[in-house]
């Protein structure tokens, strides 16, 4: 028996039938994650559905129902599979019912931020007063301290000889990438934590991963410097996202909990992940389909540049299928890229990114620096030891003897990123295997089954990724799409405790 409560209110289901699907990670699709959802599922028009609906539909209504995410519950026989899940009804078919579908999983944490930029967060904590030793306190700041002032040509530097005083008021902050995602985390009323090994949240490629600001302005002594009026035009969404996509992460959230879990595609696709035996549960395989959808034979992850035919930093990976379309680009980052300028300090080639535009005199004078609006640039530091002049908007200047941190953009090429993070996913996509097959699923089973585990079917001689659980119903077979893992013949250790795509 199923029950479905909507917003406390028990609904009445007549003859519908509810499936469920299953997914956190479509490998069809690399830009996106996936919620769970069931399918469309017609509601009767009962005096007990119209009340839970606010009469949406009725003549002089003005019923919310359309409009809001609704709380919504189902049980199988008593157990709970879907809990705090959201109920979108858009519909009512007058003499048939209203049209419900339910989300669940995922979706929570986008919703929480939607429409949410990151000027929207609370940087009371990181805001600052500039002062004379702002800028080189700045180059012991950890992600922790949010922020930092790296050497770079932000568009005006007023000399290209080694000790010559940089112009301090045409430097700019960056911000750390783990403050932003910890702050984002916290705001949204959510926590995370990494399952595998190799925990990316605690290593250097995120913790020294930064983003300039995007609204600059002139770094005058006595101003205090509030990022909320410096950061403008990136959304919280495609902040996560973008991070994500650079990682290969997957993520998956128990309904009633407010803790993510994330774990590298680059590390479940390892030799030595835990594995769950369902050789038990399997029934039959009905196809398999040697061809994943969504590739090229050539696939681009590409940034945006100051110049938008530049490429330097993108990257590619190869799929070896001659059915496949020649090129597609999978996803595109919201952040520029700074290229190297002709600027040396203490013999460092400087990064140029295009905050302020400095227009000269004919005898080569400056005449006007002007700020400038720009996407956000990510980057990371590198140190060099030497001798650094400021000069300051009062006249005065400071001279340190250290070792300074510069912008630099060490690891960050796509190329890089591909080669580090997603090798085995690209070495899966030159044979791959999909599977169309089905499962003796109960309910236990499926609010049990933990994505993040590799699959193994005896009956099929290998291990597999669950990339889908499709139309569950209790006492009926359950469809499923599994992809092989291409790894070695071992059995390892397993446990065995079981008794249309929504993107974000």
């Amino acid at each position: 028996m199923t029950e479905i409560f909507f917003n406390n209110y028990k609904l009445d289901l007549g003859t519908s039938v509810v499936t469920e699907n299953r997914q956190i990670n479509s490998f069809f699709d690399l830009k996106d994650r996936q919620t769970n959802y069931t399918n469309k599922f017609n509601l009767p028009e009962t005096p007990r559905n119209r009340i839970a609906m606010e009469m949406f539909g009725a003549i002089g209504e003005t019923s919310d129902i359309p409009q809001k995410i609704n709380n919504v519950n189902v049980f199988r026989n008593g157990i709970p599979t879907i809990q705090n899940g959201k109920g979108i009804v858009k519909k009512r078919k007058y003499g048939k019912g209203y049209d419900l579908n339910i989300q669940f999983g995922n979706y929570s944490i986008y919703d929480a931020i939607e429409n949410k930029d990151l000027s929207d967060l609370d940087f009371s904590s990181i805001n600052h007063t500039f002062t004379r030793d702002t800028i080189v306190n700045s180059w012991n700041n950890t992600w922790e301290n949010g922020y930092i002032y790296t050497i770079g040509d932000f568009g005006f530097v007023n000399s290209n000889n080694n000790g010559s005083p940089i112009d301090a008021r045409y430097q700019v902050p960056s911000v750390f990438f783990k403050w932003i995602w910890d702050k984002i985390f916290e705001e949204s009323g959510y926590t995370y934590t990494y399952d595998g090994d190799i925990n990316i949240f605690e290593i250097e490629d995120f913790t020294t991963r930064v983003h300039t600001i995007t609204n600059p302005k002139e770094n005058i002594l006595g101003q205090v410097t509030n990022f909320k009026d410096l950061l403008s035009g990136i959304s919280q969404k495609s902040f996560i996202k973008s991070v994500i996509q650079d990682f290969g992460l997957m993520m998956d959230k128990e309904d009633l909990s407010s803790e993510y879990r994330f774990i590298l595609v680059q590390e479940f696709l390892s030799f030595d992940q835990p594995t769950v035996d369902l050789s038990r549960k399997f029934n039959s395989a009905s196809s398999v389909d040697a061809n994943l959808k969504g590739y090229a034979k050539e696939n681009v992850l590409k940034y945006n540049y100051d110049n938008s035919e530049d490429e330097f930093s993108d990257g590619v990976f190869e799929v070896n299928n001659e059915t496949l379309k020649d090129r597609k680009t999978m996803f595109t980052s919201p952040f520029k890229v700074p290229e190297q300028s002709s600027i040396n300090v203490n013999s460092y080639n400087l990064f140029t990114f295009s905050h302020f535009n400095a227009t000269r005199n004919d005898d080569g004078t400056i005449k006007e620096v002007k700020s400038k609006k720009t996407k956000a640039y990510v980057h990371n530091t590198v140190r060099a030891s030497g001798q650094i002049r400021y000069d300051f908007d009062d006249g005065s200047q400071k001279t340190v003897l250290t070792n300074a941190a510069y912008a630099a953009f060490v690891g960050l090429t796509y190329s890089e990123i591909i080669s580090k993070w997603y090798s085995n996913f690209v070495n899966l996509l030159q044979k791959p295997r999909l599977y169309e097959a089905t499962m003796t699923f109960n309910s236990i089973d499926l609010i049990q089954f933990d994505f993040f585990k590799q699959v193994y079917i005896k009956q099929l001689g290998a291990y597999f990724y669950m990339n889908k659980i499709k139309g569950f119903k209790p006492g009926k077979v359950t469809k499923c799409e599994l992809i092989k893992i291409n790894k070695p013949d071992k059995l390892g250790e397993f446990s065995d405790d079981f008794n249309e795509d929504f993107n974000i």
